[in-house]
């Protein structure tokens, strides 16, 4: 998988390495983001202007799906769904909706209590195409699983 950008590339804050929002809408972004983050769907109403997200940055960018979670969610189990997340989305060659959804069943019925699979949803056009298959995709899949 390809890294989005880097802060030279954004003309981010180099020194802190910080992304901000108004970096992000700037930039091109691929047709699927993934957030794998604690709580990387919600925002906040900032003064005279709407709801911003790090998710809404990245659809201004221009991309179509983001996958991104709504609550706080321990390391471990986010590996285990991005992980199974990535094998569906790019082994299996789902969907990005479907292969989020296969992977959140995948650990319900494994026994995970939903607080280690449930934060994470789908936003977007569900059409978004899953990421060519590659050998950088085969590599992100291994990484997820480690």
């Amino acid at each position: 998988m390809r890294q989005f950008a880097s802060t030279h590339e954004t003309g981010a804050d180099h020194a802190s390495g910080v992304l901000r929002l108004r970096d992000i809408s700037s930039m091109q972004a691929p047709p699927l983001v993934v957030l794998s983050g604690c709580q990387t769907q919600g925002g906040s109403r900032l003064a005279g202007e709407a709801l911003q997200s790090l998710a809404q940055a990245f659809f201004f960018a221009g991309a179509h799906g983001v996958v991104a979670s709504l609550w706080s969610i321990e390391d471990a189990s986010a590996a285990a769904l991005m992980s199974s997340f990535y094998r569906n989305l790019l082994e299996h060659r789902m969907s990005p909706p479907a292969a989020l959804r296969a992977a959140e069943l995948g650990m319900l019925h494994a026994g995970s209590d939903v607080s280690d699979w449930a934060p994470f949803v789908f936003t977007g056009v569900p059409g978004v195409p899953s990421p060519p298959q590659s050998g950088s995709a085969q590599l992100a899949v291994k990484a997820a699983a480690q």
